[in-house]
């Protein structure tokens, strides 16, 4: 029996990378990834692009890109949210598995845009046949259609609805604040007011939030 080929990678090209993050992207396709992408240098035959828009000049790079590649399938990477037509979003520092999510989502819209199509049915001469919308414009649908649908669950999350008249689901809606991080800037709050004079410093990874004392 002859041995069942595997699927062939996704190509995806990388924009506006360091060679470290690079690297890290390569990483991330050969581990988690699976093999399913592939990282490739040109851009003109790339089935999709992995843009880091923080990069030096990099709106101006972004404006270039998409002058010349408008439909190609793109996942922004940036720290702050940028809501760019056409493109998905992914934030920084780059959760693997967040990053992974939205390349199996382009990756499986594309397989079945391209996936063979049963043979159409013959057409009388006076029957009608609406004229087929190009592939790329059928892919910018579906990819507008998952992105409506995930930025309807950033609000109201994937949760299934309660019943108000049932105490057991109306609990699963609560959460103890003291588990997380709402907690633990609670009680620094408390201990600034407690203190005479000064103020308590909680230093994060880009800003630092200050727990004033009110004195």
């Amino acid at each position: 029996m002859a041995p069942i080929k595997s699927k062939k990678p996704l190509s995806i090209a990388a924009c506006g990378m360091d060679k470290q993050t690079l690297k890290l992207l390569e990483m991330v396709f050969n581990g988690p990834g699976k093999g399913d992408y592939a990282i490739i240098e040109q851009v003109e035959f790339a089935q999709a692009c992995v843009f880091d828009l923080d990069c030096l000049e990099g709106t101006q790079l972004w404006k270039d890109y998409r002058t010349r590649y408008p439909q190609l399938p793109t996942v922004i990477l940036s720290i702050e949210y940028k809501d760019i037509t056409g493109t998905f979003y992914v934030q920084k520092p780059v959760e693997v598995d967040s990053l992974l999510k939205v390349l199996q989502k382009i990756k499986r819209v594309i397989e079945e845009q391209t996936a063979p199509k049963s043979p159409l049915p013959v057409q009388s001469a006076t029957s009608k046949v609406a004229p087929q919308a190009p592939r790329n414009a059928k892919l910018a649908m579906e990819f507008a259609i998952e992105e409506e649908e995930e930025s309807l669950h950033q609000f109201c999350g994937y949760a299934s609805d309660i019943n108000p008249k049932i105490p057991q689901e109306v609990e699963k809606i609560y959460y103890d604040p003291s588990q997380y991080l709402q907690g633990f800037f609670e009680k620094a709050f408390v201990i600034a007011q407690q203190l005479d004079s000064g103020a308590i410093m909680i230093e994060g990874l880009y800003t630092k939030i200050m727990c004033d004392t009110f004195s």
